[in-house]
C-alpha cells in the first residue's frame, strides 16, 4: 500500500525517488542572456568604421550564441531581437537626419531577421555540429534583410567590418557571405569553447541516512536489551521466552462452569414436574 504521496511505504532509504539528471547544457539566467545579448550587439558594431576593431566581432557573435542557446524558440527570438537592436541601433544612427521615427522604424524592421535568427539557433543548437549550422543561419539572415524589403537593406552586414583582417581573404573565394560565415564560425567555435570550458555543475549524491527504517526500530525496541545479540556475551543462550500472562480468575470461571450448567438443568426438571 502506498504512502500518502504515492510512493511505497516503509520509509526504506532505498525507495526514494532518483533527481533527475541535470541538462549538460550550462543554464543562464534570463538577466545574464539580455546583458549577453545586448553586449554581442554592440561588440560587432565596434567592429565597423570608424573605430574598425575588427577582433571584437568574433567575441561579440560568441556572446550572441550563448545568449540564445538553451533557450526555447520564442526566447531565442526575444533575445535574437536585442541582439540585432544593439548592433543596428547605432551602426544605422546616420539615418536619424531624416527623422527619429525612420531611423527607429528601419532599426526595428530590420532587427527582426535576428529575431528569427535567434528563433533558428536555439533550435540548432540542439544538434551535433551546431556551431556551423548557427554560422549558416547567420549568412542567411544577412541574405534576407539584403532581399527583403523594398529590395533590401544590406548595410551594417559582419563582412564589411572585416575590411583588413584575418577574413579578408576568404572574400576572393566566396564574396562578403563567405566572409561573414567565417566571423559567424569562429564566434560560433568561441562559444563551444565557453561551453567545454564551464559545463553544468551536477548535485552531490544524497548522502546516505544514519537513522534507522521505522519498522527496524520498532522492531528492535519490541525485542528488549536481553534479546539482541549485542547485549549477551559469547556462549551464553538466551532465556526461554515467559509465557503469556493469564488474566486473573479465569481458571476459576472455567471450573464454576459444570456447577452453574448442572444447578441450571436441575431447576428446569424441578418446573417440569
Amino acid at each position: 500500500m502506498g504512502g500518502p504521496a504515492g510512493g511505497p511505504a516503509g520509509g526504506s532509504p532505498g525507495a526514494e525517488s532518483t533527481p533527475p539528471a541535470p541538462s549538460a547544457v550550462p543554464r543562464l539566467a534570463l538577466p545574464a542572456r539580455v546583458v549577453a545579448a545586448v553586449a554581442g550587439g554592440l561588440l560587432m558594431f565596434l567592429a565597423f568604421p570608424p573605430l574598425g576593431l575588427w577582433f571584437l566581432s568574433p567575441p561579440g557573435m560568441a556572446l550572441a550564441v550563448l545568449a540564445v542557446r538553451g533557450t526555447r524558440p520564442r526566447r531565442g527570438a526575444w533575445l535574437g531581437l536585442l541582439v540585432g537592436l544593439g548592433l543596428l541601433l547605432p551602426g544605422l544612427h546616420w539615418v536619424s537626419p531624416i527623422g527619429a521615427d525612420a531611423w527607429l522604424g528601419l532599426v526595428a524592421m530590420e532587427s527582426a531577421f535576428y529575431a528569427v535568427w535567434g528563433a533558428g539557433v536555439a533550435l540548432v543548437t540542439r544538434l551535433p555540429l551546431w556551431p556551423l549550422w548557427s554560422a549558416a543561419l547567420w549568412v542567411a539572415a544577412e541574405w534576407a534583410r539584403g532581399r527583403f524589403p523594398f529590395g533590401g537593406f544590406p548595410w551594417a552586414r559582419v563582412a564589411f567590418s572585416q575590411g583588413e583582417s584575418v577574413f579578408t581573404p576568404y572574400a576572393a573565394l566566396g564574396g562578403a557571405p563567405l566572409v561573414s560565415f567565417a566571423v559567424a564560425l569562429c564566434g560560433g567555435l568561441l562559444a563551444l569553447a565557453a561551453v567545454r570550458s564551464f559545463p553544468a555543475r551536477r548535485p552531490l549524491p544524497p548522502a546516505p541516512s544514519d537513522t534507522a527504517a521505522p519498522s527496524d526500530t520498532a522492531s528492535a525496541s519490541s525485542q528488549g536489551p536481553a534479546s539482541s545479540p549485542a547485549a549477551r556475551p559469547a556462549g551464553v543462550p538466551a532465556p526461554p521466552a515467559s509465557p503469556l500472562p493469564r488474566p486473573a480468575g479465569a481458571g476459576r470461571r472455567i471450573r464454576n462452569a459444570p456447577t452453574r450448567a448442572s444447578s441450571v438443568s436441575g431447576m428446569w426438571i424441578d418446573l417440569r414436574r
